[in-house]
């Protein structure tokens, strides 16, 4: 699961291991400072931080930030292209339910749990189910993303996205992040087996593949269809 830790308005990098707790009438963020040195020595892979220009802002005012609130809502338009660098349109996609995974070359859970989005398209992509996989990489690795998608044999969507504000827009947290979209182009609901969560939302990397999250997408399908 990641989660991102801001450090001081200074600061020029996010700062890594976050807590976040929940009091019944307060919400407090608790994050641990690390030195650069620090930072340096922790592996991404372990903690789940990251950095990236995408999702730095400091006033977050997005209505996606509370995930069960985002059902119903249109999905925001954001800049997107394929892997020849082209401009494309999640509007291609309505009419069907869509997962919208965002992910990163050097983001370790993003790269393992690709395999098993890939086996889950084969099982439910006749069904209705597309997968829509966004780098946040920049565009100067189109070329290195064409490089992965065509290793791991993945036949679904695979797109870069440079938006800046992916958190006000989105309400993006980390990577692998995945949203739920429903044929009419509005946020979904989908409850995950994992954290018994019923948004539109998934944090972390899940067994996308596995008998339990398989069966919780064919309920969805059967739910919009």
């Amino acid at each position: 699961m990641l989660l991102l830790g801001k450090g001081s308005s200074d600061s020029l990098s996010w700062r890594l291991s976050c807590k976040f707790l929940f009091l019944p009438l307060l919400f407090l963020t608790s994050c641990q400072q690390a030195s650069d040195e620090d930072a340096a020595a922790l592996s991404t892979d372990k903690l789940g931080a990251f950095n990236h220009p995408a999702l730095n802002s400091e006033n977050d005012t997005s209505e996606a930030k509370s995930s069960p609130a985002m059902a119903g809502l249109l999905v925001p338009k954001f800049e997107i292209v394929d892997l020849d660098g082209q401009p494309v349109s999640l509007e291609k996609y309505q009419g069907k339910t869509v997962m919208l995974n965002f992910w990163a070359l050097w983001c370790t859970p993003c790269l393992a749990e690709m395999p098993s989005l890939e086996r889950l398209y084969k099982k439910l992509g006749s069904k209705g189910l597309e997968i829509v996989a966004i780098s946040i990489d920049e565009k100067e690795a189109l070329e290195r993303i064409d490089s992965f998608r065509n290793k791991n044999s993945l036949s679904f969507s695979v797109l870069q996205t440079s938006e800046k504000s992916l958190d006000k827009l989105l309400g993006l947290t980390g990577v692998p992040e995945t949203f739920f979209i429903g044929p009419d182009g509005k946020f979904l609901n989908f409850l995950d087996p994992e954290s018994s969560s019923n948004a539109p939302r998934v944090v972390g990397e899940r067994p996308w593949d596995s008998l339990e999250y398989i069966g919780a997408l064919e309920r969805l399908l059967a739910r919009v269809s």
